[in-house]
């Protein structure tokens, strides 16, 4: 309970630009507690949003050698690359998610991807920017039979970024016909983002306000989803992801 209290207490404090509050809650929940995961993460979210590249690089390289937290540390460290790249450093970003590529390919049982899950060696290639080698692990899991709206929506991203529309509007159709009650959508949020990728700021948006109104939750991770770049500065968007009340 006290790793995920901390989580959401670093959580407001980012989302509401409060990033010395929230690297000082981190870090003094990684002193205290150096088994919890998901603080390290917060202090390279903070150190990112704070400017401080050099630090969150370390923090993040401190992960990956750390015992206390070698089940999670690969996704950690993808979701640091992502704070760095929403923050504004693109090059940072790009060292990190390929760090993870080469920490995914030394772990063969880490580079697979299932119909459960787009899978760590995908996510690092993602944010990577290696559209199609991510793509060439995850097309098989769609060939074979899914329903999981995150491998459908990813997939569909990466055929808009290399130039087949028609593919990702395929996919983006596909997730329009799930039917499944407990989606609470996720399946909108990730046509959302199929749409982003396409440059279709407007139909993102509308896609997005859709999600919510199907249940899907409000988080941190919208304002990191690469898929979702291109809302980045534009208006609308800004103004839904703003926190209300």
């Amino acid at each position: 309970m006290g790793d995920s209290w901390i989580t959401y207490r670093c959580w407001a404090h980012h989302i509401l630009g409060e990033h010395e509050s929230e690297l000082a809650a981190a870090r003094k929940a990684i002193a205290s507690h150096p088994e919890w995961e998901w603080v390290r993460e917060d202090e390279i979210a903070a150190l990112a949003a704070l400017g401080r590249v050099d630090e969150a690089i370390e923090a993040a390289e401190r992960c990956l050698v750390d015992p206390e937290i070698a089940g999670q540390a690969g996704y950690i460290v993808i979701d640091g690359a992502a704070e760095l790249r929403a923050h504004g450093h693109r090059e940072a970003s790009l060292v990190l998610a390929n760090r993870v590529v080469s920490w995914c390919e030394m772990r063969p049982d880490s580079t697979q991807a299932s119909a459960e899950e787009t899978g760590l060696h995908v996510e690092a290639l993602r944010y990577a920017e290696r559209w199609r080698e991510a793509a060439q692990l995850l097309r098989p899991v769609v060939v074979d039979g899914t329903d999981n709206p995150r491998v459908i929506g990813v997939l569909g991203g990466f055929a808009g970024r290399l130039g087949d529309r028609e593919g990702a509007i395929e996919a983006s159709e596909s997730l329009r016909r799930l039917d499944d009650r407990h989606l609470f959508g996720w399946h909108t949020y990730r046509r959302a983002c199929i749409a982003a990728v396409l440059g279709e700021r407007e139909d993102a948006v509308a896609l997005l306000r859709q999600a919510f109104a199907e249940g899907l939750e409000y988080g941190q991770y919208l304002h990191i989803e690469i898929d979702l770049e291109t809302l980045w500065d534009y208006p609308p968007f800004q103004e839904l992801m703003e926190p209300k009340g």
